[in-house]
């Protein structure tokens, strides 16, 4: 059992919000990313496509 008195005791209360860079950025950058591999997979099968039918 943690000594309700113990300095390094932590728990809910003492955590901040998350602010800008820690809570929606990654968020964004995720989806970026994503919207950027998708379209890289689409050019690459287009030009795999385009390839084999000539």
């Amino acid at each position: 059992m943690v000594d309700p008195n113990d300095r390094y005791r932590r728990d809910r209360r003492d955590n901040v919000k998350f602010n800008f860079q820690e809570g929606i950025w990654p968020v964004i950058c995720f989806v970026v990313g994503l919207g950027v591999v998708g379209w890289g997979l689409s050019k690459l099968i287009s030009a795999l496509m385009s390839g084999i039918s000539s």
